[in-house]
């Protein structure tokens, strides 16, 4: 394996032991497993942290040193939390004029010259230090030991977390005072890292609900971020009944789990996730259930916020160990989805137990990182019998944001999963088909790779009626009702997490496009990253995936059609053949890849929405400016800014992450909302645009050129391969030199702008809005139906 200028192999066998010892090839090893389990490939490089503050790139389950090798440095993100990537870039220009990696620069030259990593201004505290993580516990051991199956070698970096579980919660105490806990209390567990605003819905739906026992709820902060801690602080300190237990760092969801029960003091308990709210009178049909001594646990009917069903219980298939929810996504009225009855397990999104029980497991077994815990522990605590009951009576809702790249853990987690229980675990699935008088039918694995690798995750995509005079035929498809027949497309957008998707244009863009697919009769949905391959998604017949740096894996049962917006030097051409048709964003792009794949390639470029983007009728309330640029910064200074500045060019600079590259007067705000933006466009006498080098060379067209003719504005742009599609109306340079004088002759001549800008509106409103866009994916869309590839419309039960 070719070796790679950032990865230290000696320092990585040094630290990793047991890699040296197995004499597997540290880079390989790296690539392949080690990044996963957060391990570092140099003493510069951190590996967790790049992840933690990069959720896109951990959501989108890319390797970390490569991603910022090739563009993580280019965009101004930082390899650990004391290196600036963009402060020492602009403090050595000689390693930018030299296009060095600066990470790179820094380990192999700028540390012995005395080069500053990163920016310690006086009289402000230094960058954070990252979190100290617990010493690592070494033993030294052999292969051989008839002890194996300890603490040897073989255990993966993640088996820290075993060990701190019984370091950090003293579970013999626990067993000797289980007998002194609160027999009315019920303790509610919940587990927070991050994510304030869902946080804040979940604990105001708890207070706000009915309760006729005593409650106390125990908020673990798993190393959350200063907003979050103190959202979490203003609850502690109003209601007496809720306690804070605060984590150093993130221990997951196990261990954080079982350090907050060990603080609680209820003879039962609820795990509850903060990503739901719970419904008013949700705990009586739970501790209802729990009197009954035959039960172990109790969940509620968890729902979608639109009502379907998330999870009643989960089942198993004869084709895999990995169980499933049975009857996700089917409506909550149906009366197979709305009895009580008991699985072998349950989901840990919202479990009561008593306490008793869960003292005797430990809890969560913390080998798992975020996925099959709860299953786990139903299975060690059932022993594979029945008792782990669903309370239909009990509904909480569940808006499934998931933790920061959780996705990245699935396939260990899995395999872990089956090593332990794949000769142990019994199918039943069928009994409860056959109890519903259904008949389950054409059963798809969720994912290709967990597929190969023995773990994915298997159910039906047809229930039949096993008595029915009604005409249904047996095709493989989402199930259906004639009301409900319209084609289900989800739109996979890029946006990391609900709290920035409004800073994102593709958000909006996704918005706008699903609300034109709707009129032709599709039913639409978009989905940000972190919910890309969420249970709602196993009911969707399209995935149209808009492709930049994120990558999707497409799902067998669905037609599968990708977007290319930007960098394309990122996308494989094997990627884009897993695709049933690839729509390209530039026109010349188009012809390159239609030479190069088997698949359809169509050319589809970006667009606006005139329902959002219109000439402004008013010019009251908004700040009258000669230049403007709206966009983040990315963390590195933009080419049209940095010409702006170099040509001492006044401009108003609107977006995130400007304040440490350009002076603070250009700042005029961070976020504009996407419903006023058409306003700062429409009546600014110059916008400013610009692309990316490699995307204007590919002709990768910015949306905001759009955005900015539909709104009336007059546009100024760096050069872009396909500018003639605009007819000579998109005003673009070249020359940095020259910009001064464009931008006084066109500031001059307020008559020529407006013609110009009238006339770019209107070609604008003839070709390229969101409705152009939306009737030839729908053509695609339904020539794809018409030839049966992987969409099937058949009948849901009634």
């Amino acid at each position: 394996m070719k070796p790679h200028p950032l990865f230290d192999s000696d320092w990585y066998l040094q630290q990793n032991p047991d890699v040296a010892a197995a004499g597997i090839n540290p880079l390989q090893h790296y690539m392949q497993h080690g990044w996963r389990e957060g391990r570092d490939p140099n003493p510069l490089f951190d590996t967790s942290y790049y992840l933690e503050q990069n959720p896109d790139v951990a959501a989108a389950g890319v390797e970390p040193l490569k991603h910022y090798w090739e563009y993580g440095w280019k965009e101004g993100r930082n390899p650990n939390a004391l290196f600036e990537t963009t402060f020492y870039l602009n403090k050595n220009p000689d390693v930018r004029a030299a296009g060095i990696n600066p990470l790179y620069h820094y380990h192999r030259y700028g540390q012995k010259e005395g080069r500053q990593p990163r920016s310690v201004k006086a009289g402000k505290s230094p960058p954070t230090q990252p979190k100290k993580r617990p010493p690592t516990i070494v033993l030294p051991t052999r292969h051989n030991s008839p002890d194996r199956d300890r603490i040897t070698t073989r255990e993966g970096p993640h088996y820290r977390f075993v060990i701190q579980n019984d370091y950090l919660v003293d579970w013999k105490r626990l067993t000797d005072t289980s007998a002194e806990r609160d027999p009315r209390l019920v303790s509610i567990i919940i587990c927070v890292y991050n994510q304030p605003a869902l946080t804040k819905e979940c604990l105001d739906s708890l207070l706000g609900a009915e309760y006729h026992t005593p409650i106390e709820i125990v908020i673990v902060d798993n190393g959350s971020d200063a907003k979050t801690a103190s959202v979490l602080r203003q609850y502690e300190q109003k209601y007496s009944h809720i306690r804070i237990v605060s984590n150093e760092e993130n221990l997951n969801f196990a261990l954080g789990n079982n350090i907050g029960f060990a603080h609680s003091r209820g003879s039962r308990v609820i795990f509850l996730n903060n990503d739901t709210t719970v419904s008013k009178n949700w705990i009586d049909g739970l501790l209802t259930l729990l009197q009954r001594p035959e039960i172990k646990g109790v969940q509620p009917k968890l729902l979608f916020p639109d009502g379907r069903v998330q999870c009643v219980g989960i089942t198993f298939s004869n084709r895999s160990p990995i169980g499933y929810p049975i009857y996700a996504g089917e409506p909550s009225s149906q009366p197979h989805t709305s009895v009580s009855r008991g699985y072998q397990a349950i989901t840990a999104a919202c479990m009561a137990v008593r306490a008793i029980d869960f003292i005797a497991l430990k809890g969560f077994d913390p080998s798992y990182i975020n996925g099959q815990e709860d299953v786990d522990f139903c299975l060690r605590l059932g022993s594979g019998m029945p008792v782990f009951w669903c309370a239909a009576n009990s509904v909480v809702f569940h808006h499934e944001s998931r933790t920061e790249g959780r996705g990245r853990h699935i396939e260990r987690n899995r395999k872990f999963f089956a090593e332990r229980w794949r000769n142990t675990i019994s199918s039943d699935d069928m009994r409860y088909y056959s109890e519903d008088k259904l008949t389950a039918m054409d059963y798809v694995a969720d994912n290709y790779s967990f597929d190969q690798a023995g773990v994915a995750c298997w159910r039906p995509r047809v229930l039949l009626p096993q008595l029915s005079t009604a005409p249904m035929t047996p095709v493989s498809g989402p199930l259906r009702t004639h009301k409900d027949s319209s084609i289900r497309i989800a739109i996979k957008c890029p946006a990391p997490s609900e709290e920035v998707a409004q800073y994102w244009g593709d958000y909006h863009f996704a918005n706008s496009l699903a609300g034109e697919l709707r009129k032709h009769g599709f039913t639409p949905r978009v989905d940000i990253l972190p919910n890309w391959y969420s249970e709602t998604a196993s009911s969707d017949d399209v995935a149209l995936v808009l492709r930049g740096l994120r990558r999707y894996e497409p799902r067998r049962h669905q037609a599968n059609l990708c977007w290319l917006m930007s960098h394309p030097d990122s996308v494989s051409d094997d990627e884009l053949e897993s695709y049933d048709h690839v729509f390209v964003a530039s026109t010349p792009y188009t012809q390159t890849l239609r030479l190069r794949l088997n698949v359809p390639v169509s050319e589809l470029l970006q667009f606006s929405d005139p329902g959002i983007f219109f000439s402004p009728a008013s010019r009251t309330d908004i700040p009258m400016e000669d230049i403007i640029f709206v966009g983040n910064s990315r963390r590195q200074m933009r080419p049209i800014i940095r010409d702006c500045i170099d040509q001492r060019i006044p401009v108003s600079v609107y977006g995130r992450d400007w304040t440490e590259l350009i002076p603070s007067s250009m700042v005029k705000g961070e976020y504009i909302k996407n419903d006023k933006l058409h306003r700062y466009y429409g009546q600014a006498k110059i916008v400013l645009n610009d692309h990316w080098p490699d995307m204007a060379k590919l002709g990768f067209i910015s949306n905001r050129i759009f955005d900015v003719a539909l709104s009336g504005g007059f546009l100024i742009s760096d050069k872009f391969a396909g500018s003639e599609l605009f007819q000579g109306l998109a005003i673009t340079y070249s020359d940095a030199a020259a910009l001064p004088q464009l931008i006084k002759r066109w500031l001059a001549d307020e008559a020529g702008r407006h013609t110009i800008s009238t006339q770019l509106r209107q070609l604008a409103l003839n070709s390229h809005t969101v409705a152009h866009r939306a009737v030839e994916i729908t053509t695609v869309i339904n020539n794809l139906t018409k030839r049966n590839r992987t969409i099937a419309q058949t009948d849901r039960l009634p």
